[in-house]
């Protein structure tokens, strides 16, 4: 302690300088008075210096009391202020004390840190210096509102520029300085560093943001569903647009209101197998309305979210799948289509083959039954029997060739046609195939009219209809009505019927007693491959085919129908201008005129594989006087021409052969002669046309099955002409 007295050397001098200032005073005044009274003494003297030396002991005892008292509160004021120093190094925050004018008069070290400053360069900054214009203005109102109000503000953020440039968050709280008398001499507070919170704020925000934007652009509608209550707690933009309600009115609305019947009562469903702790699939198709009660298909992925073992919200993800199903059901059908197409060409190529085998067979039958009917009188039993038998074959033949347009739609060959005939044909054609409680009633005049039309493809427009019909009256049976009008459709006409052009026509109406059919069944009804059948009853291109057919003929078809009313098939085809006797087809089927067979005695080489056309082929021509040699193989044919090409006058061949086709036999026969008459004969084949067979040099293309009557006027046409 003393040597810290000695220390205070100010004040030891202070005494020294007081107690000889005294002894001066005492000395002083003593002299003065001896001086006036006439009398100095030494006593005088000695008590005069010696009372202030006594008296200086005692003023030094009570002014070392004074400096001992006034150093013990200076260690206490400075212990005080190292502690409080001490504390305020300790803390993480920065606390900071400024004078009016923003100066810094106090700080801890936690400031120097945060700020990137020593201490010597921090004292006396202003706080204007370590940050930028914004925030030096935000401080400054913040400080004169604290000045203005007297009441501090407890956190408020601002950035500032530490020494080396980087800029930092920091969350302030600051409040007034004050004298013991009251008055303002700053401000005082205490600064977090909060760029670290700050930065993970920013990077949530910006994540929630990007969460946000994901949600709501994603090209999915995505909600979150309260189990508990069924309603929507949150929504996207997309789901908004899937149901064209906004956000607020989704946020009110349970997910039941916007679910077809049918998938609300699956929603309510799934969540009661989810309550019982049953697995469900993730994946599910709802059909989900919008404000308008328009349906769209949506295929929805659902998440359920549990607590204490019970679901109690689902987030869905739900993408509309409309178009993709639309567009997968187009595929099917086209895929149907393409597979009824495949089948219609497999039965086209199976009904070709079987035609060819089959008008093989028929020519046999036909040419020796002409030759029986050569051989006894027509008056005779065997001689109606093979009559009957000559028709059979040429219904056969016909047949035939109704199955080959059935599986190809060919373009027509007009002919002139009595509509009497034609239904007659039809009805007489589909008639056994009918139910039993289903009967067909026509009521055609002989005179309904002339039509010109392919009579095969006329009678296909016909057993459609009655097909169609048919169907319609499978359960309860009932009634198919035919009826043939001749109409004079004029331009007012025109109009009710859409297509028809103005002329005279004969209208075709095949009705039924059936169920009928809706509006919307009606418009789609000539569609291809549209159909109210199961799979196993039909393709669904029968109607098709009917309206397509009868455009070929330039005429309409239209439909008029209603639920409980039956259905009535209206199809107009242009009058002929031909007589009725002129027509060529009737109601016996093709007429021929009888005539003298043609006869001769030319040698004729006969090629054909099946032996029993060959051999009937040899008797019929032998039958007419010509000289014939037959043979099967199409090789052996090219060998005995070789052998001897002037020894023919006429050679008749089949078309479709194993070894070698007809086409390529005439080729190689013409070039060993080219003078040689060829017919060829062909039950059926797509190999080649009339056309193309006559361009390489056959005479003339005879199909199968031929009568000895056709067949003997062909030999001679081909034979007479001149070379």
């Amino acid at each position: 302690m003393f040597g810290r007295l000695i220390r205070k050397s100010g004040m030891t001098v202070i005494i020294l300088i007081i107690t000889g200032l005294i002894t001066l005073a005492s000395l002083t005044s003593y002299l003065l008075v001896s001086n006036l009274t006439g009398g100095v003494t030494i006593q005088g003297i000695f008590h005069s210096i010696l009372i202030p030396l006594m008296v200086a002991p005692v003023f030094l005892f009570f002014f070392l009391r004074v400096a001992i008292r006034l150093d013990r509160s200076e260690q206490a004021l400075i212990e005080s202020e190292e502690k409080y120093r001490t504390i305020l190094d300790s803390i993480e925050d920065g606390y900071f004390e400024v004078d009016i004018g923003g100066k810094l008069t106090f700080f801890n070290n936690s400031l120097c840190r945060i700020l990137g400053y020593s201490r010597s360069e921090l004292m006396g900054l202003n706080y204007r210096a370590f940050m930028d214009s914004r925030n030096a203005g935000k401080v400054f109102e913040t400080f004169n509102r604290v000045f203005r109000t007297g009441v501090s503000d407890k956190g408020f953020d601002w950035e500032i520029v530490k020494k080396d440039g980087e800029r930092r968050h920091l969350d302030t709280s600051v409040s007034l300085k004050r004298r013991k008398d009251g008055r303002v001499i700053g401000f005082q507070g205490v600064a977090r560093d909060i760029t670290v919170r700050k930065l993970s704020e920013r990077a949530l925000r910006e994540s929630e943001e990007r969460y946000r934007q994901l949600v709501n652009f994603a090209p999915a509608a995505i909600c979150e569903i309260d189990v508990a209550t069924g309603k929507f707690t949150s929504t996207n933009d997309i789901l908004t647009e899937y149901t064209g309600y906004s956000r607020e009115e989704l946020l009110s609305m349970r997910v039941a209101d916007i679910l077809s019947d049918a998938s609300r009562m699956q929603f309510i469903e799934r969540v009661k197998q989810v309550r019982q702790g049953r697995d469900i699939s993730g994946t599910v198709e709802y059909r989900i309305k919008n404000r308008n009660g328009k349906e769209i298909c949506a295929m929805v992925n659902s998440r359920y979210f549990f607590k204490g073992g019970r679901p109690v919200r689902v987030t869905i993800v739900a993408h509309n799948v409309t178009d993709l199903k639309a567009a997968e059901a187009e595929r099917k059908k086209l895929e149907d289509q393409l597979r009824q197409s495949q089948k219609m060409e497999a039965i086209g190529t199976l009904a070709a083959g079987i035609a060819h085998d089959f008008n093989n067979i028929l020519s046999a039958i036909i040419g020796y039954a002409e030759l029986s009917q050569l051989h006894v009188p027509n008056t005779s039993d065997v001689g109606r029997y093979l009559q009957k038998m000559d028709m059979a074959c040429l219904q056969a033949k016909e047949l035939v060739r109704q199955i080959l347009a059935f599986s190809r739609l060919t373009d027509p060959v007009k002919m002139p046609l009595m509509v009497v005939s034609v239904i007659s044909d039809a009805v007489k054609m589909v008639s056994p195939s009918l139910p039993p409680n289903v009967r067909i009633r026509d009521s055609v005049a002989p005179a309904s009219g002339v039509i010109d039309g392919d009579p095969v493809q006329i009678q296909q427009v016909l057993l459609n209809l009655f097909t169609n019909a048919c169907h319609a009256m499978k359960d309860g049976g009932g009634n198919i009505n035919v009826r043939v009008i001749p109409v004079d459709v004029t331009k007012t006409d025109v109009s009710a019927v859409p297509g028809l052009k103005p002329g005279p026509y004969v209208r075709i109406c095949v009705r039924d007693t059936g169920p009928g059919m809706s509006r919307d069944v009606m418009e789609r009804i000539f569609d291809p491959y549209y159909t109210t059948k199961q799979t196993h009853e039909g393709t669904g291109l029968g109607l098709a085919i009917v309206r397509n057919i009868v455009i070929a003929h330039d005429g309409v078809v239209t439909v008029e129908s209603a639920p409980g009313e039956g259905t009535a098939f209206h199809v107009y085809l242009p009058r002929s201008c031909v007589d009725a006797a002129e027509t060529v087809y009737a109601a016996d089927g093709f007429q021929e005129v009888s005539h003298a067979h043609s006869s001769g005695n030319e040698r004729i080489l006969f090629v054909d594989d099946e032996e029993s056309i060959a051999h009937v082929g040899q008797e019929v021509l032998e039958h007419l006087g010509y000289v014939v040699e037959i043979q099967t193989c199409s090789k052996a044919a090219l060998e005995r021409f070789k052998s001897d090409p002037r020894s023919f006058d006429l050679i008749i061949t089949d078309m479709v052969m194993p070894d070698m086709t007809g086409d390529v036999l005439a080729t190689e026969i013409l070039h060993l002669r080219p003078d040689i008459p060829i017919i060829m004969c062909t039950g059926h084949s797509e190999a080649i046309s009339e056309e193309a067979a006559r361009s390489i040099g056959i005479k003339a293309f005879v199909p199968k099955p031929y009568r000895i009557l056709d067949f003997s006027r062909i030999i001679r046409a081909v034979l007479d002409v001149p070379v």
